[in-house]
């Protein structure tokens, strides 16, 4: 369409405006740069409370600001021990919540935990290439999605960004501009996101492992809308056969550049890829950046404002942040049986926290060098710590040299763990000769320690800087040599806990694959648990589950693994028994553990009636002053039931009706609980064959009060004037699983409401089921016990 004036010249129509991409694109990489930003405000907002609550505990004091400038030896003359005579009184303070605002948090959890199953034809059964070698019975395949849906939402939230930012005021094919200038837009985020020591950091608290994935889905879209740009331009030229001549151009050719260096870094990046060798992806990554980014200035002035000074501004503080947080020092190296090393540092004293990592780099050559071993020395790697800083843990107080400890298992022949347990093991011979020698000379025959020149980075990651694991109940779950991280968690959360005088139940499960492997972390597993029984409110107890014991895989069999399948012969490895453990020749079931850990925290002597301390209950049927107390018996309700359980008949009754119910207790008829009895005997362990390293007590278990009934006057407490469970001087059962002896609570035992903590560390189809378990936790139970919060750690490349 044209339009003339009144002499019938062709003249611009009125009301028409000019497409012009340098004016309204970067109008629009304006629009998604603020968009980003909001989002991120929007995620520092929801961590501010926790920000609040980190500066009011004072644990910013404690070594946590200085440990963003990495490990430090003794800065203040000396460690503080945290074990002493006189137990600390409780200094943790509990916020209420009330039930409402924990029943929406559990809704939001629970969709945001739940794993969608992986489809049938993507089973890895389905694919001979990539079909595990090892028997399924032991090394069962993936079912799962690797991802929640929760990071489902938030990688999706990457092209919808783009969407909205591409099809308004656009004419992406005849000017695709919008496309580079969009990708250009995404450079700031994807570096932001890439930063061990960036704001992800230091305002949210997040460790770069937890957002990596969001860096790895930005850098694809960023390759895609190259792409597009570059697809767009190329088709405009084909139909005048001038594509040859277009693409041969100064500017195109950068371009083009810009575009070969991006798909280096991207093809590089893919998961087979870093898996099959973790050097070539950091040296071709390193390089594909840096030709990027030269290559895009080069091809556009617009670049410079997103590839270059925010680049450098970002990285630039990384870069100086990684350089503070480095040191250099000799580490002790010891190989250990099965395949661990275990590399100390001694006389650290702070700058970790629970869970945390380092970025470790060893100076050595192979025994047996190979053209890809020689360069071992060049090879950083991510390990978690394995202990918690002298101020707040338990093995650094009770050996006060002890430092950081890492844990680094072998993956085989030709890996750099395979070569650094070769060295490790030659050391070891080494040093064991010349002790020999010294000692036919006369000399001290003691073996002198294996040391290894080291260059530290860290730590990284962890449970959050502001979060701290203050949960009344806490499940720790472990897979093989995820039990590195998860005993720092142990740590940490122990010797807190002693010093605040803090009770509360902790369990630990430990899945692995031979008995050989518990002697990895025996010595600290038994300080903790023993640590624990100075504290009369504070319980601990760890089950270790046999996943694929020599002595258990002598036949094929599809059969679930257990005794009276294959009985434990007399070569199995031995070693000395653990306090309240509990070894089960079994695969975990993770959903039942969930079950009953909560069955646990809700009605602690299973057949029970929670009822509220000295009978003060606020206007909503609920204590109002969040102590509760298990008074129990056989009934027609148990304390399970009255919290969401099965029972028709408590469904038809009103909540208010049963809180009215268990208030009333009785004056005689006691009735004692069973001091074995399980919460639910018949869910994980009922066809597994048990070994009981340490013996249940067999002293008679305490009583509880026996059924209530309306109509009944309550038997008067002269401590607190009335409500209290009457009767009760000790424990009131066991309250724990079948076969595990635990210490005993003194006084009745309590209702935990104050929130329960699931941390698993362990391979990816693991993660994948504990978020499900979780995710499948009914709502109620979840806002009775107080909330629930999971932190998954996993091993991957």
């Amino acid at each position: 369409m044209s339009c003339t004036n009144a002499a019938g010249a062709p003249i611009p129509c009125s009301g028409w405006a000019v497409y012009d991409s340098y004016v309204t694109d970067p109008r629009y990489q304006r629009y998604f740069t603020i968009a980003w930003t909001c989002l991120f405000a929007v995620a520092f907002l929801l961590t501010l409370p926790g920000i609040l609550g980190w500066l009011r505990s004072g644990q910013w004091k404690e070594g946590s600001l200085a440990g963003r400038l990495g490990l430090y030896e003794d800065m203040s003359g000396g460690y503080r021990r945290i074990d002493s005579t006189e137990p600390a009184p409780s200094t943790v303070k509990r916020t209420r919540v009330p039930r409402p605002l924990l029943a929406i948090s559990a809704a939001v959890k629970s969709f945001a935990l739940a794993t969608p199953p992986l489809p049938s034809f993507l089973s890895l059964d389905c694919i001979p290439l990539l079909r595990p070698r090892r028997a399924p019975s032991c090394h069962p395949t993936r079912n799962l999605l690797p991802f929640s849906l929760g990071t489902l939402l938030l990688a999706l939230l990457i092209p919808a960004f783009f969407l909205a930012m591409l099809l308004p005021e656009s004419e992406l094919r005849t000017n695709p501009n919008r496309f580079g200038f969009l990708a250009l837009a995404a450079i700031p985020p994807t570096f932001v996101l890439s930063s061990k020591n960036g704001a992800v950091q230091w305002l949210l608290g997040k460790g770069w492992t937890s957002v990596n994935f969001l860096h790895r889905w930005l850098g694809r879209m960023m390759v895609l809308l190259v792409l597009l740009h570059f697809y767009f331009w190329t088709i405009q030229y084909a139909p005048s056969h001038q594509v040859t001549e277009f693409l041969s151009g100064t500017k195109e050719q950068r371009g083009i550049g810009a575009l070969v260096f991006l798909l280096i870094i991207a093809i590089s990046s893919a998961g087979p890829l870093r898996r099959f060798s973790y050097p070539a992806f950091f040296v071709l990554h390193y390089v594909g950046i840096i030709g990027f980014l030269v290559f895009v200035n080069k091809h556009t002035i617009y670049a410079q404002g997103w590839a270059t000074y925010s680049v450098l501004g970002i990285y630039g503080l990384d870069i100086l942040g990684r350089l503070a947080g480095m040191r250099v020092r000799y580490v002790e190296v010891e190989a250990m049986e099965g395949g661990m090393v275990r590399v100390a540092m001694r006389g650290l004293h702070g700058g970790w926290r629970a869970g945390q990592h380092v970025s470790l780099r060893l100076f050595f050559t192979p025994p047996s060098p190979t053209p890809f071993s020689l360069f071992r020395s060049f090879e950083a790697h991510p390990f978690s710590i394995s202990n918690a800083p002298p101020s707040h843990g338990i093995l650094n107080a009770s050996s006060p040299e002890r430092g950081a400890e890492l844990f680094v298992r072998s993956c085989g022949k030709g890996s750099w763990t395979g070569d650094l347990y070769d060295t490790a093991l030659l050391g070891r011979k080494v040093a064991q000769a010349q002790a020999d020698e010294r000692a036919r000379e006369g000399g001290d025959g003691r073996r002198k320690t294996f040391h290894m020149l080291a260059l530290v980075e860290g730590p990284y990651g962890g449970l959050g800087t502001f979060v701290a694991v203050e949960q009344e109940t806490v499940l720790l779950v472990a897979g093989g040599s995820g039990m590195s991280f998860t005993l720092g968690v142990l740590d940490e959360v122990v010797g807190r806990r002693k010093q605040n005088g803090q009770g509360g139940k902790i369990e630990v499960v430990w899945a692995v694959r031979d008995k050989a492997q518990i002697a990895w972390f025996e010595e600290p597993l038994r300080t903790l648990i023993n640590s624990v029984s100075s504290i009369s409110n504070l319980t601990i107890t760890l089950r270790i589950y046999l996943t694929c014991d020599p002595t258990l895989t002598t036949e094929p069999s599809a059969a679930p693994l257990n005794a009276s399948t294959y009985p434990p012969s007399a070569s199995s490895p031995a070693f000395a028994p653990l306090p309240h453990t509990q070894l089960i020749y079994a695969r975990p079931h993770l959903a039942s553990l969930v079950h009953d850990t909560l069955a646990a925290a809700l009605a602690p002597c299973g057949n029970c009636y929670p009822v509220c301390r000295c009978g003060d209950i606020d206007g909503d049927g609920i204590c109002a002053n969040d102590e509760e107390e298990c008074c129990g018996g056989p009934g027609p309700a148990n304390g399970i039931e009255l919290l969401g359980g099965s029972s028709e008949d408590d469904e038809k009754k009103g909540e208010k009706d049963m809180i009215d119910e268990v208030q009333v207790l009785p004056k005689s008829g006691k009735s004692c609980c069973s001091p074995t009895k399980g919460i639910d005997s018949t869910t994980s362990t009922q066809d597994d064959d048990i070994l009981e390293l340490d013996p249940p007590s067999t002293s008679t278990p305490a009583c509880c009060s026996s059924k209530p009934g309306k109509g009944v006057e309550a038997e008067k407490a002269p401590a607190c004037g009335g409500g209290c469970c009457a009767g009760t001087g000790g424990a009131c059962c066991s309250g724990g699983v079948e076969g595990v002896r635990e210490p005993k609570e003194e006084g009745p035992v309590r209702v935990r409401t104050a929130g329960m903590a699931v941390v698993v560390c362990g391979p990816g189809n693991m993660i994948a089921e504990m978020r499900n378990a979780v995710a499948r936790v009914p709502i109620a139970k979840q806002a009775r016990v107080g909330g629930i919060d999971l932190h998954s750690e996993y091993f991957s490349l």
